[in-house]
């Protein structure tokens, strides 16, 4: 065995699994570790190329082959080399969980992608090796070799196909810390830099108000079973991103019992999964500014005065959201104990939402704020599923409403306010516009129940006439 081999092996005994899934740090060493080991392989499927000695083909060759399946020692046993290494990673799904959730789809992606570029080159090795046996001419097969190199590792020579282990690296926080209850939190993120990760040790935090400014990401410990609960003060938010530099991610949070759970101001940008915003005393979210907000399998329940707030320029995404039970028994008008809020010139899109039993409306859209919203439920609203107020703007579209208050949809108007003690101002009438596409009522089929004042019928909702 050369020299090379030796110290091939040495490096890809060092490729073990972390020992817990939250350990980043070593995580991110093997992944150097594997991104130098590539490199090197593909160093010598370069130097085959160049050399005109049938020797030197077939050592190169074998070291390459060591690289990507490893050595077997004298009981038969491999270390698995890179491929085995990746595979591990594939199984215990350890590069999945360390990735932020919304590149998550990308992250295996790149897994297959580059354990199926490394099987290529190991194949290359065999067909290399059976040539070089028949003495028939390999440049066509280094050739490849090296190009199936280069996808894996992901280099400018890899073209249009997405890059390998170089992507899959980027991907993994550059920093990680973790968290306890009765740490200092705020120091803690404040520490992290751009990129990396807070990791919350399971149980209650209690008193927390916190202001984020960097692009970070806060989650529970990877792949742990407890929750994670942020308990607020009345004082203020429980979370604030407030910076143009802001990109931040949170996932599989509990955010409880705040003046407002979330606020996103200015041009920060927030994407959430899997979290959820209970009992706060004004909202569970709040968009304003120019900010950006996604949210993803979210929960928005039992907040005072509305779940979700959007005002400004602020632009709101929710998919698969639940926006619910919004809203105390005191609520007096539509702006109090509404599911969804938007103002001033807000846009917010629902994809497969349901938003029941709020409080008063189930989205109350006014002044100029846009709504789209598709194949989403709005059931049990006491005053109306949706309301249209001044020159809101909405596009409705397959949605199905069922048992809302007086109406399923209104405009404001004197005709058919929602409540009919409900003050009535002209200047608040709605001028705006309204288009559907095929929505429908639980009930009786044709049923569903509109207020559109003197609006002419509208194509896409189905009604009684």
């Amino acid at each position: 065995m050369s020299l090379l081999s030796l110290v091939l092996i040495g490096c890809c005994s060092g490729l073990a699994a972390a020992e817990t899934v939250d350990d980043v740090t070593a995580l991110s060493q093997q992944m150097a570790e594997a991104i130098g080991e590539l490199e090197f392989a593909r160093y010598l499927a370069r130097s085959a190329l160049a050399s005109e000695e049938r020797a030197d083909h077939q050592a190169y060759i074998e070291e390459i082959r060591v690289v990507l399946e490893g050595s077997t020692d004298d009981a038969g046993t491999s270390d698995g080399g890179l491929i085995g290494w990746l595979e591990e990673r594939i199984r215990s799904s350890e590069l999945t969980m360390l990735t932020r959730p919304s590149r998550r789809d990308e992250s295996a992606r790149l897994q297959d992608l580059t354990r199926m570029y490394l099987g290529l080159a190991l194949d290359a090795c065999e067909a290399a090796s059976a040539k070089l046996t028949g003495r028939a001419d390999p440049t066509g097969i280094l050739q490849q070799l090296y190009a199936f190199l280069s996808v894996a590792l992901g280099t400018p020579e890899s073209g249009p196909t997405e890059p390998g282990l170089k992507a899959l690296a980027s991907l993994l926080p550059t920093q990680a810390v973790t968290v306890e209850p009765g740490n200092e939190i705020q120091a803690a993120i404040d520490s992290v830099s751009a990129g990396g990760a807070v990791f919350f040790e399971p149980g209650t935090y209690d008193a927390i108000a916190l202001s984020i400014t960097s692009d970070i990401w806060l989650a529970p410990i990877p792949g742990g079973e407890h929750q994670v609960w942020l308990k607020g003060t009345a004082d203020g938010p429980v979370l604030r991103v407030a910076s143009p530099e802001a990109a931040v991610e949170l996932s599989e949070l509990v955010i409880v019992e705040g003046q407002i759970g979330l606020r996103v101001e200015d041009a920060s940008s927030c994407r959430l999964a899997d979290c959820r915003f209970l009992r706060n005393a004004r909202c569970g979210i709040f968009a304003m500014g120019r900010s950006v907000i996604v949210a993803t399998d979210t929960i928005v329940r039992s907040n005072r005065n509305c779940g979700v707030l959007a005002e400004g320029r602020a632009q709101v995404s929710l998919v698969g959201c639940d926006i619910s039970l919004n809203g105390s028994s005191e609520a007096e008008s539509g702006d109090v104990g509404a599911g969804l809020v938007l103002k001033q010139q807000a846009e917010v899109g629902l994809l497969s939402c349901s938003l029941t039993g709020n409080q008063g409306y189930g989205i109350h859209a006014m002044e100029l704020g846009v709504l789209r919203t598709s194949e989403s439920s709005l059931s049990y609203n006491r005053l109306s599923g949706i309301h249209l107020r001044g020159s809101a703007m909405a596009d409705v579209t397959n949605c199905l409403f069922g048992v809302n208050g007086r109406w399923d949809l209104s405009v404001h108007n004197a005709d058919c306010l929602a409540e009919a003690d409900e003050a009535w101002d002209p200047g608040e009438a709605f001028v705006g516009r309204l288009t559907g596409t095929a929505n429908r009522s639980t009930g009786i089929p044709g049923n569903l129940r509109l207020c559109l004042g003197g609006l002419p019928p509208i194509d896409g909702f189905e009604t009684d006439g």
